[in-house]
């Protein structure tokens, strides 16, 4: 499958990095369009978009994976998909993938993640899409689970209908702790 991988921590998250490498070693072609600085909270905003004024767009390369064509893009992730879709980049994604996320998203905080607003957005397309987030805990981030996690459902959305969407939070534990899956729905109030 053609991926777009999108954040909204931005074109340097590790997170982003991780999840990319993975999903290149799984056997996907792999572009990675994101912003340029951190866009947390912007939902599925797509920013100003005034008659005339350009918005920059950058080169970028993922450390020690220089075959993974990489973005970076000067708004919101949202609009790094819009953009995606509109074929700027040469090509139409078969999936989004937007994350890893820093931090889950959860409760009423999806409507202001912009994780999961890039999802929504490829939705809008017809493209299914996964929002992928990380629990932070007090140690290290170990972006490898959630990269396999990426990866696993990557191949499980495949087979799904068109449009679905995922918004999928990981455990910041080794992969051979993870319990499996758990549906939920959203809560009916607060953050988690």
């Amino acid at each position: 499958m053609q991926l777009l991988l999108t954040n909204d921590d931005g074109v340097h998250s590790p997170g982003i990095h991780t999840m990319a490498v993975a999903l290149r070693d799984a056997g996907h072609a792999v572009t990675i369009v994101a912003p340029s600085g951190e866009r947390s909270g912007w939902g599925a905003g797509v920013g100003t978009l005034l008659d005339g004024v350009e918005i920059e767009v950058s080169a970028h390369q993922v450390p020690d994976a220089d075959d993974i064509t990489t973005w970076a893009v000067d708004g919101p992730p949202a609009l790094c998909v819009l953009t995606s879709m509109l074929e700027v980049f040469g090509f139409r994604p078969d999936l989004v993938v937007s994350g890893i996320n820093d931090g889950t998203n959860c409760g009423r905080g999806v409507l202001q993640s912009g994780t999961v607003g890039a999802a929504l957005i490829a939705q809008n397309f017809g493209v299914s899409a996964l929002a992928i987030s990380q629990k932070v805990t007090d140690g290290p981030m170990l972006w490898e689970t959630g990269a396999q996690v990426t990866a696993a459902a990557a191949s499980w959305i495949a087979d799904a209908p068109r449009k679905t969407v995922l918004n999928i939070n990981v455990p910041n534990v080794p992969l051979e702790q993870l319990a499996g899956v758990r549906w939920a729905r959203l809560a009916a109030f607060g953050l988690s």
